[in-house]
Order: structure tokens, then sequence, then C-alpha cells
């Protein structure tokens, strides 16, 4: 095998598991697992809970993160779980349309595929910094127990761990009925900064060019991409 899906788990380590993702780690192979469906921490999951794994939680369509998926240290990505057609069992054509981490695993592991495919002398943690250097981070800036480093994107994929920083935000949140003003700026020298405030995720081609401190309230939230010819980086 190239790389490994596994829609599966139990409650509490279990040796028979970790057996296996050793002899996996031993031939270098990518194992995706499903973080599991609790609403738990998912270091109470097997095999979510071993560190090689690549743990992937379930999100919404919106990018809201799945109500039924589990979360903690141990989340590395996140992918799309809630409405996504599967196969099913009602003839050889059936299909249905499913939720579950179990459902999101899958889109993580076709990613390394189709990376694997380009260069499959890859090595796991060479992927998994590829991986962290093109998500579309959707929670806390950077990392984060929900989102792991954020949601898996091929789009506009680089294959570097060279990358262009991350815009910064000169305040996260107010608790004020009143608009406050945010500034955003960018370590990566030359980047141009592009954000919005619909929710929407913004892109190279949409959104607005951040030039001046904006007004933001509260209520809004606040989604930007710094980017640099081919390098784009998300908050």
């Amino acid at each position: 095998a190239d790389v490994i899906s596994m829609s599966l788990g139990g409650e509490g380590e279990d040796p028979l598991f970790d057996e296996a993702i050793k002899e996996i780690e031993a031939a270098g192979i990518p194992l995706c697992v499903a973080a599991g469906n609790e609403a738990n921490d998912a270091k109470y999951s097997s095999a979510a809970i071993n560190p090689y794994c690549f743990t992937i939680a379930a999100m919404e369509e919106s990018g809201e993160a799945a109500y039924f998926s589990n979360y903690g240290e141990g989340i590395d990505f996140a992918a799309p779980g809630v409405s996504i057609e599967s196969a099913g069992l009602a003839s050889e054509d059936a299909t249905v349309w499913m939720d579950g981490t179990s459902m999101a695993t899958p889109f993580v592991a076709g990613c390394c595929a189709a990376i694997l495919s380009v260069d499959p002398d890859l090595s796991v943690e060479t992927l998994e910094e590829y991986f962290k250097a093109n998500v579309t981070d959707l929670g806390d800036p950077g990392f984060d127990s929900v989102y792991g480093w954020g949601a898996v994107n091929l789009k506009d994929f680089r294959m570097s761990d060279v990358y262009c920083a991350r815009p910064v935000f000169s305040r996260c949140s107010s608790n004020l009925n009143e608009p406050f003003v945010l500034e955003m700026s960018c370590e990566t020298e030359g980047a141009t900064i592009m954000y919005t405030l619909d929710n929407s995720i913004p892109t190279p081609t949409h959104g607005t060019v951040y030039t001046e401190p904006i007004a933001v309230w509260r209520s809004e939230r606040v989604r930007a991409i710094a980017y640099l010819d081919d390098l784009c980086s998300h908050e």
C-alpha cells in the first residue's frame, strides 16, 4: 500500500492497533485515521490517539466544525464530513449521503495519494509539512484543537515547506458592542493581504485587498490570506 485510510476505532489504546501502526510506520506509509464521532476528546480513541497517524476531524460545507466530530490536541487536519455521497448497500450502484469523520478521512488520504503521484519518494514527515503549509486555517490562528492545523486544501497547492507567512491580526476578538479597529500585517516582504467579512474564504481573486486598518463588528468573522506570487497562506 502507498496510502492507508482507516475509518475505525474504539475506546482507549488497543495493542493490536498499536502493533499494526508500528509496522505501517516502519514502512513509511501515510496513515489517515478518523478522529471519531463522539464529540469527545480524540485521545480516548484508538487509533486516533496514535501520534504517527494523521487524525482527521470532520467539518460542514460551510467550514464550521461538525457537531459530532471528536477534537483535542491529537487532531492533525480537518476535511468535509457532512452530507458526503458514499456507496450504498441496496444495489451495486446505490449511493447514500452520510456524515462522520469516516467520511472526512478519505479526503485526506486522497490528497496524500495525489501528492505522492507527483513525488512518490516523499517522506511522511515532509508530506505533513506540505499539508501544514497549504491548509485553510478555519479555527484559531495556527494549530487548534478543533481543526488541527486546518482544512487540507490542494487548490493552488505548492509542494514546498517554504511558504508565505500567515497574516497577523492586531487583535482576535472584542466584547464591545461597537466596532473595533483591526490591523493586519505579514512578515513576508511584498506580500498582499486579501480579506473577507462575509465568512467566505478569501483567495487571490476573491475578497478585499487590505490597505489600511478596518472597522470590524464583533459579530463579523474576518478571514484573510497573504500571498506572494504562487505562495499563499491563510488566517
